[in-house]
Order: C-alpha cells, then structure tokens, then sequence
C-alpha cells in the first residue's frame, strides 16, 4: 500500500508540474495539493505547491505553504520566493530578513543579491545597495540587470551622468529590454 501512495504521490507531482508549465496554475495546483496530502513530509512537493500558489497569484497562502517547510530558512529556493512575494505585499522587513536568510547559505547567489540590491535601493537606502550592484557587476559583467537596476537608482539619486553611463551598459548588453530603454529616453538617450 505504500508504494501504491508513493507512486501517487509521484504521479500528482509529475501532473502538477507539467500543468505548471504550461501555467494552467490551477490544474497544478490540484495535483499538488494531492501529492502533499499524500505524502506531506516530502519537502520537495510542498515546496512546489507553495511556488505555484504564488505564481497562481496566492501569496500570501504560497508564503505559509514554503514557511510550513522546516528547512525553509536553509532552502535559498524557499527564502527567494518568500523574500519577493513579501515585497510584493509590501513587507520590505519581512522580504530583508528572509533575503539575508537565503544570503548566509548561498552568499553568492546572484538572483538574491540582485533582489536585496534593489530592496534596499527601493528604501532609498542606496549606500548598502551600491556595493552589491558593484559586486554583482565584478562578478558577472555581461549580466545586464545589475547595470539596469544600479542606473535606475542612480536616476532615483539624481546621479545622470553616472546613470547614464550604466544604463547605456544595460543597453548594450540587452538591447531589447524596454525598461533600461524607456530610461534612457527620459534623459534623453533613447534610438
């Protein structure tokens, strides 16, 4: 009977993420929700089903979903989605903590600096968000989101030129990205 279970739970699994693909998110959801009834220590499914509960547009119950998880706090994965989906709602605290949870395990991970960079640069707290662009861009020079997001807040700061110089990086890089495009028009760069 429990291989009968297992497989089940495998098969919901299979299904929810297929389903997940193709972003028919409440197919998805059923079979996952199926699979975590099933087998609801499996870390794995129910870190899933609450990632396709916030796409689904179900922050706040996809946010419980992966804090249920009891390595939430260890799973970069868990601490990203958390992390963004409190910013979306607002709770920029709440997002900073969970993105510094992620940090200490993966300090490194790119996607979560860049998403605490531009927290803090939302806070207007630019002198903690500079260096982290700064590193993003050591890091990684042909990633355009750091050069992107470090020449908006400079445009924020009312830094130009410096802003300037940065988004015509972006551009570079990403020639097709609206945004960095759209900024540069505003002053007066744009094609």
């Amino acid at each position: 009977m429990l291989r009968v279970n297992q497989l089940n739970a495998v098969a919901h699994r299979m299904k929810g993420v297929v389903a997940g693909v193709s972003e028919d998110w409440e197919t998805s959801l059923g079979h996952l929700e199926k699979a975590v009834a099933i087998e609801p220590e499996s870390m794995e499914t129910v870190g899933l089903l609450g990632m396709v509960q916030i796409q689904a547009g179900h922050l706040r119950e996809g946010i419980e979903t992966l804090k249920s998880r009891p390595d939430a706090q260890d799973s970069v994965e868990a601490c990203t989605w958390i992390g963004r989906s409190l910013a979306d709602l607002g709770d920029l605290e709440g997002a900073e903590q969970w993105y510094r949870w992620g940090l200490e395990v993966a300090p490194e991970q790119r996607w979560l600096r860049l998403y605490m960079a531009n927290l803090l640069a939302v806070q207007k707290r630019y002198d903690e968000a500079e260096p982290i662009y700064r590193d993003l861009i050591r890091d990684d020079p042909y990633f355009s989101l750091p050069f992107f997001n470090y020449g908006r807040m400079m445009v924020e700061s009312g830094e130009t030129e410096r802003a300037r110089k940065l988004l015509e990086r972006a551009r570079v890089l990403n020639p097709e990205h609206q945004l960095t495009l759209q900024l540069l028009r505003t002053l007066g760069d744009g094609e």
